[in-house]
């Protein structure tokens, strides 16, 4: 099964793009130096949720 995962205003804290604000900014650089989820809009999709279950 595959979800989409769409991104809504309170997304836009931490994955929109300019919006973003600066002292948020710097905590995500450290926590996560590798982020690519980064600048999206409302609406837009930004990943998917998976599940899997093996039927025997």
């Amino acid at each position: 099964m595959v979800k989409a995962i769409p991104t809504g205003e309170l997304c836009l804290n931490c994955h929109g793009g300019e919006q973003v604000k600066p002292e948020v900014e710097e905590v995500l650089k450290t926590l996560y130096p590798e982020d690519q989820a980064r600048g999206f809009a409302v609406g837009q999709m930004r990943g998917v949720f998976t599940l899997k279950k093996v039927l025997e």
